[in-house]
């Protein structure tokens, strides 16, 4: 009998044991299931992330490229002007006087060219262009075109 209630006894124990066991398995295995669907979610933003910053990167490539590209013309732009505009003969304030006084002399010559021709000052208004005569200019005889037809005139109605 003592064997039997041995026997009876251990098999309640075993099964006991096996329900706690079977009830531990069951909790690991619904964590161990939560742990891997958060890793693998983990995984797969670290995966975009990844991704986004490779493209990141490649168009930080091309903009440097392109950065890069600027200044090197840039800087051959400058290099090509220095001989003219740093190492050249004359100042900028030489330089601007000359234009200055160049610009008087045409003046001047425009002014003895009108004098000696006696030719109107044209002024344009629109679409017409108006002479004015200059009191010491005398009248003309209108010379026709090669083509025969007769020469008109704009008047002003000033």
């Amino acid at each position: 009998e003592k064997v039997s209630s041995d026997s009876s006894q251990m098999e309640a124990d075993t099964k006991a044991q096996e329900a706690t066991d079977e009830k531990n398995y069951q909790q690991e295995m619904k964590s161990s299931g939560i742990e891997k669907a958060r890793r693998a979610k983990e995984s797969e933003m670290k995966a975009q992330e990844k991704q986004r910053l490779l493209d990141k990167v490649s168009t930080l490539k091309k903009s440097k490229k392109h950065t890069q590209d600027e200044l090197y013309a840039v800087k051959q732009y400058l290099k090509d002007l220095d001989p003219a505009c740093v190492e050249g003969d004359s100042t900028y304030e030489d330089r601007k006087a000359a234009r200055a006084d160049e610009i008087e002399a045409l003046k001047e010559a425009q002014v003895i060219l009108a004098e000696a021709n006696e030719k109107p000052v044209v002024e344009p208004t629109g679409f017409l262009l108006h002479s004015v005569k200059s009191a010491s200019q005398k009248p003309r005889a209108a010379t026709p075109p090669a083509s025969g037809a007769r020469h008109l005139r704009a008047v002003s109605k000033h």
